[in-house]
């Protein structure tokens, strides 16, 4: 408070320690030891712990205060400021354990974090910094107020972890998946098809398997038949993400932080396809199998082991949907040279129907499916 005889004047302080951050390890995130033995001595920090403590009393919700620092390892789902909505960014951010958890960027925040991922000058990881982020039930997000949101900016946290990230993470740029493409509410602005092809090389199939460096692309090719591998049409996997169990027999603590009592069937289908001269064997994970054929890995196992089978090898009927197919992939390449043979990442799917290409079928399709270059 200034007086009317309050006087002023500068003075310098010398060696003022610089901001200091209290970074949360991503694994204890997921067990939830996220209770923090500090009081933040910043007046907004204190205003948005007490308002969130006090909120959270009545639902019984804990609540922690946290500083986080990740890269963005993919983008779940994307929303919109449209009317009786805010905008809404969630992402997935891994440490340099590999351990991986959910953060919502919601308001400012989001719409600061599409602004950078937007901006096509800006390639390669993205490292972000969330101070005074609220951790609840496993996952992170921005406080109403107080937090601030740092992107690849040039402070010494940020370029130390990107320096200690694999070469080949630092020139990777994140990826959107199918599904926030396709929950993508950005209005008119974007049709489904101008979504799909978003930051995106077209390209043919070719030309994509001739890809030598990290590219996001978009490459048509049919699906034939299928290349039945030792390991059968499934996989015993987690009940909340897709990563393989240890032993399908077995309960286990999966890496993301589920419990597992009973390791479930997911999907894993080898398929060759061709376009042209050009052919290869796509490999498609649980998550778009399940969206072209209606029903989970779990069920269909299910059903044939009520039948009286219960061989991996055997293929059911209703897998027949997945051949003779026409599809745009959205590829995120990623190449690895193990004697002449390299692996690419597809990371979305859109089905075209029409082989004059005069109508396209837009279907939502989560994906993320494995491309293995094969010579005939």
């Amino acid at each position: 408070m200034f007086l009317g005889g309050t006087t002023m004047k500068a003075i310098e302080l010398q060696n003022i320690p610089p901001k200091g951050y209290f970074f949360k390890d991503f694994g204890e995130i997921l067990q939830g030891k996220c209770k923090t033995d500090r009081l933040e001595d910043n007046l907004n920090s204190i205003i948005t712990y007490i308002t969130y403590i006090f909120a959270n009393t009545f639902n019984n919700k804990p609540y922690f205060n946290v500083d986080i620092i990740g890269t963005v390892s993919e983008i779940n789902h994307i929303q919109s400021n449209t009317p009786g909505k805010k905008v809404v960014v969630s992402v997935v951010l891994k440490d340099l354990k590999g351990n991986c958890i959910n953060c919502n960027l919601w308001e400012i925040y989001g719409s600061k974090f599409l602004a950078y991922y937007n901006d096509p000058k800006n390639n390669g990881a993205i490292v972000i910094l969330l101070t005074h982020a609220m951790v609840k039930d496993g996952q992170v997000s921005n406080a109403w107020s107080g937090s601030k949101l740092l992107i690849n900016e040039d402070i010494p946290e940020i370029q130390d972890f990107m320096s200690k990230l694999p070469t080949n993470e630092q020139k990777e740029k994140p990826t959107q998946s199918a599904k926030s493409l396709s929950n993508w509410s950005g209005g008119s602005q974007y049709s489904p098809v101008e979504r799909f092809v978003h930051n995106a090389k077209c390209m043919s199939l070719s030309q994509f398997c001739k890809i030598k460096h990290e590219t996001l692309c978009v490459t048509v090719a049919t699906t034939l038949k299928f290349a039945v591998s030792k390991y059968g049409w499934f996989y015993y996997g987690c009940t909340r993400c897709s990563s393989k169990a240890p032993n399908p027999e077995k309960a286990y603590e999966c890496s993301c932080g589920q419990k597992v009592e009973q390791p479930i069937p997911r999907y894993k289908i080898e398929i060759y396809v061709s376009n042209g001269e050009s052919k290869y064997r796509f490999v498609f994970w649980d998550s778009e199998c399940a969206v072209i054929l209606g029903m989970t890995a779990e069920f269909m196992h299910n059903s044939m082991v009520e039948n009286g089978e219960d061989d991996p090898m055997v293929y059911h009927d209703e897998l027949e949907m997945l051949l003779n197919k026409k599809m745009a992939f959205r590829v995120k390449a990623q190449v690895w040279i193990w004697n002449k043979r390299w692996i690419s990442k597809i990371w979305g799917v859109l089905l075209i129907w029409d082989t004059k290409r005069t109508s396209i079928i837009l279907h939502k399709i989560g994906a993320c499916v494995m491309l293995i270059e094969v010579h005939f």
